[in-house]
C-alpha cells in the first residue's frame, strides 16, 4: 500500500539504495547513471527498471522493503522495458545481430547466471510471445532451451563494467575529380584517395578520416575523432556533453611571377597555399532533445610556400621559405534548434521550423602581402591584428499547405562582423548553392549580408518504387524558388542595389545497396541583376546568367555545412 516515485539524475553520486524524501509524501530512489523504464512487480513488492551502470543497459530489480537490487539480466545488446507477469515472468526488449527482439525469462532470478544460459534461451524463446514461430511450439522451444543449456558450467558469470570493443577499420577508396584549382587540366584534376573508419559498437567512440593525392602532390587530408561517453567532472555536474576533435589539412599549387631589378625580366616561382586547421568542440543537449549547444574552439594556419629560383642578377639559388600569412584562434558558440516534424519525407520536403545562431570572437593575425620586418637582423612577419566579433543566424520555417505534401518555405539568414570594417578575407558570403544560387559564392561578399529566399515545393511521385542497378528511387519533388539579398562592407547598399534571383529544383530520393540514402538534386537559377567587381585588379561581372548544380549526397540541404567562419 505503499506508492514509490521512480527518479533518476544523470551524474547523481549517491548510492543506489538512497531513498528522499521529495516534500510531497512521496519517495523518490536517487540512482547513478541513466535509469528507465521503471515497473512495478504484480504484488508491489520490487520494482524492475533498466540502467547503464556498467556501460551496458541492463535490468534490474529493487525490493522496496529492504533496498537490496539485483541485476536481473547480463546481455551485451542492452535489455529495456521489462514486463512483469502474475506468474513471475520477465518479458523485455533486447538487441540481437537481427536487430530488436523480444525476450522472455521464468523465475528472473540474478545476473548469476551464465551468459550462455541468457543467451541460449533469448535465441529460442525471442519470439515466443510475439507470436513469431522458429517451427516449433512454444512448450517445445522451452524445453530445447532447457536442453541446450544442461552442460553450461556452473560458475558464475560476475557482471563487470564494459570495455571498448571496436569494428575492424574499414577502408573505402575513391576517386574524385577535383577542378577547384583551375590551372589544372587532365589528368592533373584527377585526385585518387581513400576514406576509412572504425568505432566502438555502441557508438561511444568514432574515428573517421580520409586522404587524398594528385599527379602534383595537392593532398587534401582529414581526421575526425569523437567521444560520446561521460567526460569526467562535466558529467559529475549532470552535463553529458560529445567531445569532437577535428584535423584538416589542404594544400594547393600555382605559379606567379615578379621582377627583381635590375633585371628587367619576370621571374617565376612556384607557389603552395597550406591551409591547416583544428577544432575542438563539445556539443550538449539544452533543455529538449531539439536544441544543441556546441561550443567550438578553432585553430587556423593559412601559409604560403615559396619554391627556390636562381636570382639572375648574381645567380645564386634563393631557397624555398615559407609565409605563415593567417595564424588565426576563434571562440565560438552554437545553438541550433530542430523543430522539424518526424516523418517519412523529413528530408526532401520537411515541415516545421530550424534556427541557427552563431557567435564568435577571433583573434587574427593577418599578413596577406607577405611584408616583413627587420628585427635584429631577422625578418620578421609584419602582421596586422584582426580582433573581432561576429555573430551570424538563420530561420527557415516550412509550412503545409492544405494540399498533401505541398509547402511552402520562408527562410532568412543575416549575419555581421561587429566593430570597424575588416579585411575582406574575413567576409561573408551571400552566394552559391547555400546561398542566393543565382549568384557564384564569391560574387556577393562583405562583412555584413542579408538574404532572404521563399520556396514552394510539392511532389511529382511519392511512390516511384523501382530498382536500378544498386539503387532504389522512391520520391521525386519540384520546387520554385526566389531570392531577395547582399553583403556589403560599411554602409547598407541602396535598395535598387540588392540582388535578386529566381530558379527551379528537382530532388530524388533513392537509396543504394538497401542501407546508404542517395539523395540527388539538380538546381537551376537565374540571376536578374548585372553588376560588375574587382579581383586583383581584373573586372569580374556576374548576373543575368544561368546557373546549374548537380549533388549527389545522403541528404539535399547543405545550408549547415558551409556556415563556417571562412
Amino acid at each position: 500500500n505503499k506508492t514509490v516515485v521512480f527518479g533518476y539524475s544523470k551524474g547523481h553520486n549517491q548510492s543506489h539504495s538512497e531513498i528522499q524524501e521529495d516534500g510531497t509524501g512521496y519517495k523518490t530512489i536517487a540512482m547513478k547513471g541513466d535509469c528507465r523504464n521503471p515497473a512495478f512487480s504484480p504484488d508491489g513488492k520490487s520494482l524492475y527498471y533498466t540502467s547503464d551502470r556498467t556501460g551496458i543497459f541492463n535490468i534490474y530489480r529493487r525490493d522496496l522493503d529492504s533496498g537490496k537490487e539485483t541485476q536481473v539480466t547480463n546481455v551485451l545488446g542492452g535489455a529495456f522495458v521489462p514486463a512483469i507477469s502474475v506468474k513471475n515472468e520477465l518479458a523485455y526488449a533486447t538487441y540481437t545481430s537481427s536487430g530488436y527482439k523480444i525476450a522472455f525469462l521464468r523465475n528472473p532470478g540474478s545476473s548469476q547466471v551464465p551468459q550462455t544460459q541468457i543467451a541460449a534461451k533469448e535465441l529460442l524463446l525471442e519470439g515466443s510471445k510475439t507470436g513469431v514461430s522458429h517451427g516449433e511450439p512454444y512448450e517445445q522451444q522451452e524445453l530445447t532451451a532447457r536442453i541446450a543449456t544442461q552442460d553450461v558450467s556452473k560458475e558464475l558469470a560476475a557482471p563487470r563494467p564494459y570495455r571498448n570493443i571496436f569494428t575492424s577499420l574499414t577502408i573505402i577508396p575513391f576517386v574524385r575529380f577535383d577542378n577547384y584549382n583551375q590551372r589544372n587540366s587532365g589528368v592533373d584534376m584527377v585526385k585518387p584517395g581513400l576514406y576509412f573508419t572504425s568505432g566502438d559498437v555502441l557508438e561511444k567512440l568514432s574515428l573517421f578520416g580520409g586522404a587524398a593525392l594528385n599527379r602534383k602532390l595537392e593532398r587534401d587530408l582529414f581526421l575526425i575523432f569523437q567521444y560520446n561517453d561521460r567526460l569526467p567532472i562535466l558529467y559529475q555536474l549532470g552535463w553529458e556533453p560529445s567531445l569532437q576533435l577535428e584535423l584538416y589539412n589542404l594544400t594547393r599549387k600555382t605559379g606567379n611571377s615578379f621582377e627583381l631589378p635590375p633585371y628587367t625580366g619576370l621571374i617565376g616561382i612556384e607557389v603552395t597555399y597550406n591551409l591547416f586547421e583544428f577544432d575542438a568542440s563539445l556539443t550538449q543537449k539544452l533543455f529538449s532533445e531539439n536544441n544543441n549547444l556546441r561550443l567550438t574552439y578553432t585553430l587556423s594556419r593559412y601559409s604560403a610556400d615559396i619554391g627556390a629560383f636562381v636570382n639572375p642578377n648574381d645567380g645564386r639559388v634563393n631557397p624555398a621559405f615559407s609565409n605563415a600569412y593567417l595564424v588565426g584562434n576563434a571562440f565560438s558558440a552554437t545553438l541550433k534548434h530542430d523543430g522539424l516534424k518526424p516523418s517519412t519525407d523529413r528530408e526532401i520536403n520537411p515541415t516545421g521550423r530550424s534556427v541557427f545562431l552563431r557567435y564568435s570572437y577571433e583573434l587574427n593575425k593577418f599578413n596577406p602581402n607577405g611584408d616583413f620586418d627587420v628585427v635584429n637582423s631577422v625578418l620578421v612577419p609584419a602582421y596586422t591584428n584582426f580582433n573581432f566579433q561576429r555573430i551570424e543566424g538563420s530561420w527557415t520555417e516550412h509550412v503545409e499547405f492544405p494540399f498533401p505534401k505541398h509547402t511552402v518555405t520562408l527562410s532568412l539568414h543575416g549575419g555581421s562582423i561587429m566593430g570597424p570594417s575588416v579585411d575582406n578575407f574575413f567576409d561573408l558570403y551571400a552566394g552559391g548553392f547555400a546561398g542566393m544560387r543565382g549568384y557564384p559564392f564569391y560574387a556577393l561578399g562583405g562583412n555584413t549580408l542579408a538574404r532572404a529566399q521563399l520556396a514552394y515545393r510539392f511532389p511529382i511521385s511519392t511512390s516511384l518504387d523501382f530498382r536500378f542497378l544498386q539503387f532504389y528511387f522512391k520520391k521525386l519533388y519540384f520546387s520554385f524558388f526566389g531570392d531577395y539579398g547582399n553583403a556589403w562592407t560599411g554602409t547598407a547598399p541602396a535598395q535598387p542595389e540588392w540582388k535578386k534571383d529566381a530558379g527551379f529544383e528537382l530532388r530524388l530520393e533513392a537509396f543504394s545497396f538497401y542501407a546508404y540514402p542517395t539523395r540527388i538534386f539538380f538546381s537551376g537559377a537565374y540571376g536578374f541583376d548585372r553588376f560588375t567587381k574587382k579581383f586583383s585588379g581584373v573586372d569580374v561581372t556576374y548576373g543575368e546568367e544561368w546557373r546549374f548544380y548537380l549533388g549527389v549526397l545522403f541528404g539535399f540541404d547543405l545550408n549547415e555545412l558551409v556556415k563556417r567562419e571562412r
